[in-house]
């Protein structure tokens, strides 16, 4: 987040640096290694509950879909529930990504309570458009390629 910081705006928190090793040693001359790993607890917290939630929704709307009898899934079903799937994604973890990069990317202390406050609802979900029109196409061909060759291990045995 700092490099994309760095090469986005000219008077950044690394001083116009660009690049990641004028990046890195620009946080480090300035946090130490304690500064590399700012914001990692919360991609932490924000990672474990967007993997679960994939795979446990994306799990739940392909039985839904095609009526609990998954010998009748269609190709239709699965690609259904890879798009559904990046909606329910995109509102349950945005906020958290939200927030991870504030912190990021804060030139203070600034706790993840504090970040909240300061965006306020609307813009916990700032960016949720352009994520869901990245992850409906991911998703989709991730869960696609996941359910056919986990088809080819299991049936070539």
């Amino acid at each position: 987040t700092r490099l994309q910081l760095a090469t986005c705006t000219a008077t950044g928190s690394t001083h116009g640096a660009t690049g990641i090793t004028a990046v890195v040693a620009d946080v480090w001359s300035r946090s130490g290694i304690r500064g590399l790993y700012r914001g990692l607890p919360a991609t932490a917290l924000g990672t474990m509950p967007e993997k679960a939630i994939k795979l446990g929704v994306n799990d739940f709307l392909r039985d839904v879909l095609c009526g609990y009898d998954r010998s009748k899934e269609t190709l239709e079903n699965q690609m259904a529930a890879g798009a559904l799937t990046a909606g329910v994604q995109v509102v349950a973890t945005n906020p958290l990504e939200i927030v991870k990069l504030r912190l990021q990317s804060a030139n203070g202390a600034l706790t993840p309570t504090q970040a909240i406050r300061e965006l306020g609802p609307r813009g916990l979900y700032k960016g949720g458009t352009v994520t869901l029109i990245r992850d409906v196409p991911y998703n989709i061909i991730f869960f696609l390629s996941y359910i056919k060759i986990k088809e080819f291990l299991t049936n070539s045995e």
